[in-house]
């Protein structure tokens, strides 16, 4: 009797336990990956959003230091047209000329900043515009991610930029910026 019952108790796992423990595993490593492939896609998205973020302090802060120096009086904004805009053009000041009591500011070269776009399908670009030479200052603007206003002596910009990730998830940034422009 005492061999019977060492038998039973000596026989191992049977198939049904095997194939529960598999689909226990195979569940396991399905979650596992998951979350894996999840905070994979979150870090991506939040590394393009950093990026986007210094990138649009970076445009603001090139475009604060060239305003700050130039006149509202010589500022004009040109609204959005089909492929491009909205354009502002500004003038620095670049001497005073001092005589008979009166100062008079002597304006330098036009500078333009404005939205670019060759064509409607393609992407927006920022360009920065002087003496005819135009310089792309970023390429990942968004659909209307140029704005520009004045409102007396004070220019407001306003910039978003936008990356599509692999798998069609679209990132934006935007921020702004308010310049006192020079009287």
């Amino acid at each position: 009797m005492a061999t019977k019952d060492r038998r039973r108790t000596s026989r191992g796992v049977t198939l049904v336990e095997v194939l529960v423990a598999a689909a226990l595993g195979v569940v396991l490593i399905g979650a596992s990956f998951a979350a894996y492939r999840s905070a994979q896609v979150t870090l991506a998205r939040v590394a393009v959003e950093a990026n986007l973020r210094a990138e649009t302090t970076r445009l603001l802060d090139a475009i604060a230091d060239e305003l700050s120096e130039c006149g509202s009086e010589t500022a004009s904004v040109v609204p959005p047209g089909e492929l491009g805009g909205p354009w502002l053009t500004v003038q620095r000041c670049v001497d005073v000329k001092r005589g008979g009591g009166r100062s008079e500011p002597i304006w330098g070269t036009p500078v333009t900043f404005g939205c670019e776009r060759p064509t409607e399908a393609a992407a927006a670009s920022l360009v920065r515009s002087t003496e005819g030479r135009a310089v792309t200052l970023s390429s990942a603007l968004a659909p209307k991610g140029f704005q520009v206003s004045i409102a007396g002596t004070v220019a407001t910009v306003r910039i978003e930029l936008e990356r599509t990730l692999p798998g069609g998830v679209v990132v934006r940034v935007g921020g702004a910026r308010r310049v006192r422009l020079a009287t």
